[in-house]
C-alpha cells in the first residue's frame, strides 16, 4: 500500500508492525484526473462487477419490537455481486461501515430513523444502488 494521496477517495484502514508504514504517496488518481480521464484499464480491474443489495428491500418501513432492550435489534444485511469478489464494504448511511467476505451478509444494529445500505469493492469504483430504509 501507499500513503492516501489527495485525490484517493477509497482508503483503506489496516494495522502496520512500527516501522512498515508505507512512505510513498498515490497518486494514480491525481494523474487520471489531470489527464482527464479514468485510471487506465489495468487499475481499473477489466469486468465491471454487477453490485446489489439484497436486504434490507428498499423502500422497506421497519418497525423496532419495543419490548427487546435497545440495540440488541438487528437487521440482515445481504449482497450479491457477479463476478464475486473476495470481499464487499457495507456503507451505511454514506460512511463504510464494515468489510465483509463472501457471501457478503451481516447483522446491522438497528436504530430508528432513514437509512441507507450500498455495498462497494475496495479500491475499485464500483458500487451496488443505494437503498433506502426507515425504522420506526
Amino acid at each position: 500500500g501507499l500513503v492516501p494521496g489527495a485525490a484517493c477517495d477509497r482508503v483503506s484502514a489496516e494495522w502496520l508492525a512500527p516501522g512498515q508504514e508505507p512512505r510513498e504517496v498515490c497518486d494514480h488518481r491525481a494523474a487520471a484526473a489531470v489527464a482527464g480521464s479514468r485510471p487506465p484499464a489495468a487499475l481499473r480491474g477489466t469486468q465491471a462487477a454487477r453490485l446489489r443489495v439484497s436486504s434490507p428491500e428498499a423502500g422497506a418501513v421497519l418497525l423496532a419490537d419495543p419490548e427487546v432492550p435497545a440495540g440488541s435489534s438487528t437487521i440482515a444485511l445481504q449482497a450479491e455481486a457477479e463476478p464475486a469478489p473476495p470481499e464487499l464494504i457495507w456503507y451505511v448511511d454514506g460512511r463504510p461501515w464494515r468489510i465483509a467476505g463472501y457471501p457478503y451478509t451481516l447483522r446491522w444494529p438497528i436504530e430508528p430513523g432513514a437509512h441507507t445500505f450500498q455495498v462497494r469493492i475496495p479500491a475499485q469504483e464500483e458500487r451496488s444502488p443505494t437503498v433506502r430504509i426507515a425504522i420506526h
